[in-house]
């Protein structure tokens, strides 16, 4: 769980896209005759966009012809308004106009304007994007010897947006960096190899260089690694355009008689971009319209025609249809002019896009070469998207590379024990063909010829047409292995045998056109020998690798199992836990009861107490005082006596 003050941050912080309000209530009426509309609007505020979100798309008004009088009494010398042009605005705001002449020569009818103007909208504006500044460099990977680091930029400040262009040049940047204690078990490796090409052609990929270890060398100074691997970006991959959904129907073009209606899409959902193919089909769509009223001087003419065909066979054109004029001319003419209204409609039509034919890009410079010592060859690419053929336009016409002799300046040590090469042989083939040359050891001790006996180099005497998918059949194959591969340690080991199937496919089979070619290297009977070995290590390990990726996974599974049963068992505890707090409460509620009952019971027990000692007290009196009163009975009794005495004496 994300701590409270991170998630506060980035909840603060997030993208939040602009939301239309509701539209508000129409407007009355702005005229009572004439040409009269009502409006209403909306605000980009529910909510507004922040943290660079999108802002809204769409009108911020509207406005519809509202029903009154046609014709205003001071109006009546004016012709019908003409429909309202094309808004003046590739995008954002601009203006549409509508205007209408004065019919009456004295003037004398026609009060009011002749030019009328209301705001359109043509939609937003594109949004190129911008990088954002690099970001730091990485920590040298490794830990020693020599290492890559790597900064990264994003395509975000801004975003592309409404059909803007994407940013240009890279957006991941590596170099090499040296750690300040060297490795150990690297003095037996040769140089490295240069970085094989992106194993992408588009969007993020990787790059990787290797190096091998020397004969004769132990195996201990050959213990650092071998591969490496760095990220490359060939930039975004092409994202293909969309239709958005078809707008309303507009108003009639016709305040009369019969019309055309319009709606439109766009190509938005998304918009092409990179290089991605247009979206296809119409962006505007027609519907005859039939107003309620026929225009005057209709009756005048035939029936409308058919739409004729388009006026061009792809991309945008026209059509028109046609009526003509039923009224035959009278001798003399007539005072009256007649069949003044228009014999010709004209709306827009959509084919299919025209064909574009492919083109080369510039090509690349030329490689390093391939060996470090002797012989080699370097090469050069280019590709056929500057345009790509599209809408079944002709392929690029010619190679997709070029090959060349190349000789380092500095020999290998064993050159001098064997022959000079040989001239070059023919071409095997007009279009992907191979030539060959050799050249003989001069010693006996074959062991001082380990250098390589025969060239073979590709060629072609005519011109070729350009690659196409199906040409690359390997590498593609071997591309969906790579990007199929779900587990880090599997998606490593296949990159290596990536590397090994490229390499071995372009030795063995370059002449049959089953690898592409900018995977070329130097083919030889050693190297193919030594690849045989490799292949067969790196089948071995793959498999091994796969049954390690199928155990992790059933570890996984158990683990996931376990933690559903712990979180059942916490659910239990947790509901336990709750029950105990109910509990818990109703006890201190108790405890909170007898306490108070208790302080009851002591302020009645020291009223009990003071009513006792007041008893005592009262009953301690009420015995002196009986006391007093059997001495005094004693007394008389003794009285009593002596006064008996007394009688019996008398």
């Amino acid at each position: 769980m994300l701590p409270v003050g991170l998630f506060l941050r980035i909840f603060a912080f997030s993208v939040v896209d602009g939301n239309f309000t509701e539209w508000s209530q129409w407007s009355v009426c702005s005229a009572t005759c004439g040409s009269a509309v009502v409006h209403r609007t909306r605000e980009c505020s529910n909510p507004e966009p922040v943290h660079n979100g999108n802002d809204c798309w769409g009108l911020t008004s509207e406005q519809q012809h509202c029903s009154v009088p046609t014709i205003c009494p001071h109006e009546a010398g004016f012709s019908p308004w003409s429909p309202w042009s094309v808004c003046d605005a590739q995008c954002s705001l601009g203006e549409s106009t509508r205007e209408r002449t004065c019919t009456d020569e004295t003037n004398v009818t026609c009060v009011g304007t002749a030019h009328q103007n209301i705001t359109c909208d043509a939609g937003p504006c594109p949004i190129n994007g911008g990088y954002t500044e690099w970001e730091a460099w990485s920590p040298c990977t490794g830990y020693c010897g020599s290492g890559l680091q790597t900064r990264t930029r994003s395509c975000s400040n801004p975003e592309p947006a409404y059909n803007g262009a994407g940013c240009a040049g890279a957006s991941e940047e590596t170099r090499d960096c040296e750690h300040s204690t060297p490795c150990s078990g690297e003095s037996g490796y040769e140089e490295w190899s240069d970085w094989t090409l992106c194993t992408q052609t588009c969007g993020s990929s990787i790059q990787i260089r290797t190096r091998k270890c020397r004969d004769g060398v132990h195996p201990d100074e050959c213990s650092a690694e071998s591969n490496q691997t760095k990220s490359c970006d060939k930039g975004p991959c092409p994202v293909h355009g969309n239709w958005a959904s078809w707008s309303n129907w507009g108003v009639c073009s016709a305040s009369c008689g019969s019309g055309v209606k319009e709606r439109q899409r766009s190509c938005i959902d998304p918009a092409p971009s990179y290089g991605g193919l247009p979206c296809f089909e119409n962006s505007h769509d027609y519907q005859h319209c039939v107003m309620p009223s026929d225009c005057p001087g209709d009756d005048e003419f035939s029936g409308w025609g058919n739409w004729g065909s388009c006026s061009v066979t792809c991309d945008e054109g026209t059509r028109k249809r046609s009526r003509f004029c039923t009224i035959v001319p009278s001798y003399p003419p007539a005072e009256e002019a007649y069949c003044t209204n228009p014999t010709e409609q004209t709306i827009e039509c959509y084919n299919e896009p025209c064909l574009v034919n492919g083109n080369f890009t510039p090509w690349t410079d030329w490689s390093a070469c391939t060996t470090s010592c002797g012989f080699g060859t370097r090469a050069r690419y280019r590709n056929c998207t500057n345009p790509p053929p599209l809408f079944g336009g002709s392929d690029c016409l010619g190679p997709l590379y070029e090959i060349k002799e190349c000789e380092n300046a500095s020999g290998c040590p064993d050159d001098i024990n064997f022959s000079a090469w040989a001239d070059w042989g023919e071409c095997s083939s007009g279009c992907e063909g191979t030539m060959h040359k050799t050249r003989e050891c001069t010693v006996d001790d074959e062991d001082s010829c380990q250098s390589i006996t025969n060239a073979t180099m590709n060629c072609q005497t005519q011109i070729c047409p350009g690659y196409s998918d199906e040409q690359e059949g390997i590498f593609v194959r071997l591309k969906a292995l790579l990007d199929s591969s779900a587990a880090a340690p599997v998606i490593i080991l296949i990159s290596s045998v990536v590397v090994l199937l490229l390499a071995y496919c372009t030795f063995q089979y370059i002449a049959i056109q089953n690898c592409p070619e900018k995977f070329h290297r130097e083919n030889t009977e050693a190297s193919l020998r030594e690849l045989d070995e490799k292949l067969s290590d790196a089948k071995d390990e793959l498999k091994t690798a796969r049954q390690q990726n199928k155990n992790l996974n059933q570890e996984i599974s158990g683990i996931t199992a376990n933690k559903t049963e712990l979180t059942k068992k916490l659910k239990e505890t947790e509901t336990e836990l709750s029950s105990l707090k109910t509990e818990l409460e109703s006890a201190k509620e108790r405890e909170s009861k007898l306490q108070e009952e208790n302080e009851n019971f002591k302020s009645e027990k020291d009223m009990l107490s003071k009513d006792l000692s007041a008893t005592k007290f009262t009953l301690g009196n009420c015995k002196n005082k009986n006391m007093d009163h059997e001495v005094r009975s004693l007394e008389l009794l003794q009285e009593i006596e002596g006064l008996k005495k007394e009688l019996k004496a008398c």
